[in-house]
């Protein structure tokens, strides 16, 4: 690289599709922006991510800088300080600086979160409890997320701007304002739904192939412990479930179809062993694979 450092850099985790993103600012824009008198004056990080199962944030503070953090999927326990919150889907949270705090997911669950550390205020009726954000400033919040994502053209000035409004917007509510509001966060469904049909996908159009985790994940551009424990929060079963299922469900479609035999049925399929095939499909079918074909009667395949 050359000596002129860029303000900004992204990183990427686990490809171009990952949602672990990154974005560390490296300037304080609010000298150039006019915006010092508004709560958020440069912006330290913002980063999306999503955690597997058992994670834990260790008890860690920021020196003369303040932490949000929004719950995107799923729910977490955060201690602040001396006190334990809860934060479902669509809640959010402002650590003050220096407060050390730590979260983990609830009931040890897989959840995702998007942290944003900046310099500037926290506004006194925001800090240090649970806000269930509307519809209006979970907008604002994917809007943030979008942003970074898309380091368009004096995106840091968008960020700014946009977590500038969130926080005036918060500021404006009326006095029922610490009402739950029902969410279902936006990206909820839907992007979590497009991983795991990737991953499934894949799976499926390589069904003779070995498992190979890593593969898969390059594949989704997520990481083997959020892809496993995303599938199984998802689907119920694990990747090696999954498979198998498809395996024994090609087994049974070429046993209809065609006139192979059982052993090379088990290597189309995927299986080296032909009695450990006929095992794990005699458990999932009820009978061998020589006894489902007999009970199909001729094939239709040549």
């Amino acid at each position: 690289m050359n000596g002129s450092m860029p303000k900004a850099y992204l990183r990427l985790r686990g490809g171009v599709n990952s949602f672990n993103v990154d974005i560390l600012m490296r300037n304080d824009t609010h000298s150039e922006s006019g915006l010092g008198r508004l709560s958020v004056r440069s912006l330290e990080l913002v980063r999306h991510k999503g955690k597997a199962a058992g994670y834990t944030a260790r008890r860690h503070g920021h020196r003369a800088k303040h932490e949000l953090i929004y719950v995107d999927y799923g729910g977490i326990l955060l201690q602040c300080g001396r006190r334990r919150f809860g934060l479902k889907t669509g809640d959010c949270f402002l650590v003050r600086g220096g407060q050390s705090h730590s979260f983990r997911g609830r009931a040890g669950k897989p959840f995702d979160f998007l942290n944003i550390v900046y310099r500037g205020r926290v506004p006194g009726t925001l800090a240090e409890r649970v806000l269930h954000l509307d519809a209006e400033e979970r907008r604002l919040i994917m809007a943030l997320k979008e942003e970074s994502l898309a380091m368009a053209p004096q995106y840091e000035q968008m960020l700014l701007l946009k977590l500038n409004e969130l926080f005036v917007r918060l500021e404006r509510r009326g006095p029922g304002w610490r009402q739950a509001v029902p969410v279902a966060a936006e990206n909820q469904l839907r992007h979590r739904a497009r991983l795991v049909g990737h991953a499934l996908g894949y799976l499926r159009a390589h069904v003779s192939r070995p498992l190979d985790v890593g593969v898969v994940c390059e594949h989704t551009g997520v990481s083997p412990s959020y892809l496993r424990a995303l599938v199984r929060a998802e689907t119920g079963m694990s990747l090696r479930q999954h498979l198998r299922a498809m395996r024994i469900e090609a087994a049974k479609h070429l046993l209809r179809e065609s006139a192979e035999n059982v052993t090379t049925t088990c290597y189309r399929v995927g299986y080296r062993s032909a009695p450990h095939f006929c095992t794990v499909f005699k458990r999932m079918v009820g009978m061998t694979p020589a006894e489902y074909a007999r009970s199909l009667g001729t094939p239709s395949g040549p």
